[in-house]
């Protein structure tokens, strides 16, 4: 009986969607029930993001990790930038130490050893990810947005409180995480729900807030309804607790961060070995060394046949062959995010 008023649930917050959006978005919608008859079939084709190493990284030109050993290697922080933020690149070799982000909770980090490929960020919550990883860049470069927050949370006796904080990178990854995990946008705490309306348009911010195929997904994750094999059934338990914890006003980063990245190294054989150059289609070279999955040491080398680039991280995706966690780059080096002090 539970399981029929879910699904009437379901359907009814798709009705009520379609609604405003029309009679085509009406059709469209119940269309997509119908190509998914099973719940099984919305968790794989309804994940937030998508990205793997097999279907978006390409080995066309790829050069080995051998491959500009001997050379000298500019910073790349010191490098002209467009007004869009892009680094404008003369053949060379260049390296950054940058910001980055975890994709993919309930895996390991990266290890000494791992090898990670070039892609984009694909899937259906690709815009919001890319959005919030933009914008947050946005607002730490431009000052005047720098103003203290003053946000209303609950203390533990249940008073109003008001809050000051300034948007760091651990706000970013907790909104991320909310985001891949598909964590409902009114359990989030109140900091976190300011971080989201500071960086997301109200139409994102729709979108954040999920309808049926999410609810449909989260009840399938939580009730063990599909049998998965390890890995993804791993995966999956790990977002439904980030869920459940973020409706807990007390809890930490470092909570989160438990749930999220897996202690220890995975083991799984890789096709390419640890700093494997991949080649981007504007004609530059890309070479990941991720320190954690907060930082990343990003080598580019810009061939001398291929003129001055327009070099950017953001959007793109450190992309490992296996379980462990993808990484979201971005363009603030470490050095520039400590200038600004934060932390």
């Amino acid at each position: 009986m539970r399981n029929i008023t879910l699904l009437l649930l379901c359907l009814w917050s798709s009705f009520a969607m379609a609604q405003t959006e029309g009679q085509e978005g009406k059709k469209n919608i119940f269309a997509k029930f119908k190509e998914n008859k099973t719940v099984s079939g919305i968790l794989e084709s309804k994940k937030p993001i998508t990205t793997n190493f097999k279907d978006d990284v390409s080995l066309d030109g790829i050069l080995q990790p051998d491959f500009g050993q001997d050379k000298q290697y500019r910073n790349l922080h010191e490098m002209p930038q467009a007004p869009n933020g892009a680094y404008q690149l003369q053949p060379g070799y260049y390296e950054l130490t940058n910001l980055s982000y975890c994709l993919k909770a309930g895996t390991h980090g990266p290890g000494q050893g791992d090898a990670y490929g070039l892609a984009i960020l694909e899937g259906k919550m690709e815009d919001v990810v890319h959005a919030v990883i933009r914008r947050s860049q946005e607002v730490w470069r431009n000052k005047e947005k720098m103003d203290v927050t003053q946000v209303q949370d609950r203390d533990n006796r249940g008073n109003i409180v008001e809050t000051a904080f300034r948007i760091t990178q651990r706000d970013v990854q907790v909104l991320l995480w909310a985001i891949i995990a598909k964590a409902d946008f009114q359990n989030m705490q109140g900091r976190t729900k300011v971080v989201a309306t500071m960086l997301l348009t109200p139409q994102q911010l729709l979108k954040l807030n999920g309808g049926a195929l999410k609810t449909a997904a989260n009840f399938a994750d939580d009730k063990n309804i599909v049998n998965k094999p390890g890995i993804i059934e791993t995966v999956e338990r790990a977002e439904a607790s980030i869920r459940a914890l973020y409706q807990n006003a007390n809890a930490t980063y470092e909570d989160f961060e438990k749930l999220a990245v897996l202690i220890g190294l995975a083991n799984e054989p890789q096709p390419v070995n640890r700093g494997t150059w991949f080649k981007h289609k504007n004609g530059y070279y890309v070479s990941y060394y991720p320190e954690s999955y907060s930082r990343t040491l990003t080598r580019v080398y810009v061939p001398e046949n291929a003129g001055t680039v327009s070099f950017t991280a953001t959007g793109t995706v450190a992309t490992p062959s296996d379980a462990r966690q993808r990484l979201a780059q971005t363009d603030i080096s470490t050095t520039e995010y400590q200038q600004l002090g934060l932390r």
